[in-house]
């Protein structure tokens, strides 16, 4: 059945206008209404307020870029039911493609609710989703540039770094602002040894015999400064995220009794996520959405290929970190899955396979705010344990082993 007070309205947004088009309600008949606003904020609430005098009660807009967010921010809580839709199911053919046509066709697909809306978080979650994006990207610069440092290193023939693991390390930033100060000689720069590299002092001496001139000293400590503002940059974004994340304290905790999964990457979990799951009706939706499944690829009744489609990259990424962590989790039941499909599937498989249980395990924990409970990593073998005997004895019989397992006795 139709509700009468449903009317739809398509929008074509772009960076300079916004085309609007609005359909009669649901069950009248009469022509669409076309108009073009700029992007302005005063140019949005005017159409924010047209929109109202025509009872608009849905809006649907194209995901395009960022330009879609000034516009979402104006109309939302503003009583429109809002609905972000996938560029791929509101692309239009080759040939018949104009701005109005494409806000009129929006505006159709989802009077006729042909259109999947995309995750949209609260504005609280967005911003703790942008702030740990900006992170990640500070440490993406920093890493940039802990590389160029250690590719200047290499081309003025110091090869410390075949002596000490981290360039990075206290000994390692002691023997750069040296460098930087103008001191070159290996003697003098093996004197900043620390630690456990004091007993190699000889080959950082070795090492440090160079022919480090004044270009390679202006280029390091330009790269010196950079790598300290982006430290400093990172040190004040955590700082700011854990005051940012303390209304969610109760929900990191329980997150972060999981295996492999650590503070850092609970607060990612949260600000992709969100912290209702009410949005995901069940465990595979989100793991779907993330990209933590295998994709559909069926054509002629053939299966082409199963590879993960692309999902949510930002949470996909602490999952894999999350799961290579599990790993090494001795005595646990993720240790224990991730290595009984290794054997069968590979490592690759293994871990992604690993990483999606780990995103049922925290979509779990988000919805019915639960502790994980560990299973132990005998869990598989508890199953079945005459089938894990007679693997087992087999196993020993092909090395010339042979055994006999007494019958386990009953207590009358």
């Amino acid at each position: 059945m139709q509700n009468t007070d449903r009317r739809c309205c398509g929008m074509d947004v772009h960076k300079e206008t916004v085309v609007v088009c609005v359909l009669p309600a649901d069950g009248e008949q009469g022509k669409s209404i076309k108009k073009v606003y700029g992007t302005f904020h005063k140019d949005l609430g005017r159409m924010r307020g047209w929109l109202k005098q025509l009872k608009v009660t849905h809006i649907a807009m194209e995901s395009t870029g960022v330009y879609w967010r000034p516009v979402w921010n104006v109309l939302e809580g503003h009583g429109f039911e809002l609905l972000l839709a996938n560029p791929m199911q509101v692309k239009a053919l080759h040939g018949r493609k104009s701005d109005k046509r494409d806000a009129e066709r929006i505006a159709q697909f989802l009077q006729d609710r042909r259109l999947d809306g995309s995750f949209v978080p609260p504005p609280e979650i967005r911003r703790l989703r942008d702030m740990l994006r900006y992170r990640l990207n500070l440490l993406e610069q920093r890493n940039e540039t802990h590389n160029k440092i250690r590719d200047l290193f290499e081309t003025a023939g110091y090869k410390f770094t075949c002596v000490a693991a981290d360039l990075m390390s206290v000994t390692g930033q002691n023997i750069i602002k040296a460098l930087i100060a103008g001191e070159t000689s290996p003697d003098k720069l093996s004197w900043k040894v620390r630690g456990r590299l004091r007993k190699k002092e000889k080959q950082v001496r070795q090492a440090m015999a160079g022919c480090f001139d004044e270009f390679h000293r202006k280029m390091l400590g330009l790269l010196w400064k950079q790598y300290g503002f982006l430290s400093e940059q990172i040190a004040e974004m955590e700082s700011s995220l854990r005051i940012a994340m303390e209304p969610h304290r109760e929900l990191v905790e329980l997150l972060d009794a999981v295996p492999g999964i650590d503070e850092m990457i609970a607060w990612t979990v949260i600000a992709e996520l969100g912290t209702h799951m009410d949005v995901f009706p069940t465990a595979a939706h989100v793991c779907s959405w993330a990209g933590m499944c295998p994709g559909t690829n069926e054509s002629a009744g053939k299966q082409i290929s199963s590879k993960t489609r692309k999902g949510n990259r930002y949470l996909r990424r602490v999952l894999l970190q999350g799961a290579w962590a599990a790993t090494k989790k001795k005595d646990s039941y993720l240790r224990a899955f991730f290595y009984r499909l290794q054997y069968r599937r590979g490592w690759g498989k293994a871990i992604v396979a690993l990483g999606h249980k780990l995103l049922t395990i925290i979509y779990e924990i988000l919805k019915t705010k639960t502790p994980y409970y560990e299973l132990g990593a005998n869990y598989y073998d508890q199953l079945n344990p005459q089938k894990t005997i007679a693997k087992l004895t087999a196993r020993l019989a092909r090395l010339g082993v042979e055994v006999i397992v007494p019958p386990k006795d009953v207590k009358a």
